[in-house]
């Protein structure tokens, strides 16, 4: 039997997108169906929203939540972000950059990404990153949503979060990066915002992911989904596994439930 979703919230790194950074055709098709079908489509994932455009050329999402959650975007427009308040966001980073534990750290504002890296350009979107380079010997002075801190080590990273109770720690599996946000700021707070506005169930929500940040609306949505490439702590908090990232397996389990 067919089951009957009304809006689809896809991750996109390691979920929706290829290793090779971008959405096959098939997986395009699929998609655009389903918003063919009055499917409402969301992109959740943690880049910022502008660094999402390309993606957007082979599927126009409907909304896009960026930055594990700290936004929502419509139209190229955030219409709700979840900031880090400026005093506590400098006063972090000062602290990440005194321990000497730190090789990058990224301030993410919405319309840039501040930064002390120097060296080559990391992907293929690095013009949409709109990276500005700092030393912070400044503080930043616009509101920031998102801190990323490259470290080998974040044992001493989750002693100094614990003074800022407000603030929330992930760390992206297989990389040596975290991401630290209001803890306000999740995909699953963001989707039951969407799905007020929307008038749509959660019951009638189905997520794919494959990361912790993902864990929670997986647990939550009427279908949670994780891809075979998971984690495994998101495989359990799903109700289904589909293929793998590479093997569109986002696209073949719509098409054999949904479409």
């Amino acid at each position: 039997m067919k089951k009957d979703i009304k809006m689809i919230v896809t991750d996109l790194d390691r979920t929706l997108l290829r290793s090779d950074k971008t959405i096959s055709d098939y997986t395009a098709k699929a998609l655009n169906r389903c918003r063919e079908k009055g499917i409402k489509v969301i992109y959740a994932t943690a880049r910022p929203a502008r660094v999402t455009r390309r993606f957007c050329m082979a599927v126009q999402p409907d909304i896009i939540i960026a930055d594990n959650g700290a936004v929502i975007d419509y139209g190229g427009k955030a219409i709700h972000h979840v900031i880090i308040p400026n005093e506590i966001a400098n006063r972090l980073i000062a602290k990440c950059l005194y321990s000497g534990r730190v090789s990058t750290v990224t301030a993410e504002t919405g319309e840039c990404l501040f930064s002390n890296y120097s060296g080559e350009p990391w992907d293929a979107d690095w013009n949409a990153w709109k990276l500005k380079y700092t030393n912070f010997s400044e503080e930043i002075s616009v509101p920031m949503t998102k801190i990323s801190i490259e470290s080998r080590d974040f044992s001493w990273l989750r002693t100094i979060l614990a003074d800022y109770p407000s603030l929330h720690l992930y760390i992206n599996s297989g990389e040596p990066w975290s991401q630290i946000i209001h803890r306000d700021a999740t995909k699953w707070n963001a989707i039951k915002r969407l799905s007020s506005n929307f008038e749509v169930l959660s019951a009638d929500i189905a997520a794919f992911g494959d990361d912790y940040n993902d864990i929670e609306m997986l647990q939550n949505c009427g279908i949670g989904v994780a891809v075979a490439n998971a984690l495994d702590e998101a495989k359990v908090a799903a109700n289904f596994v589909c293929g793998s990232n590479d093997e569109d397996g986002v696209a073949k389990w719509l098409e054999e439930n949904v479409l």
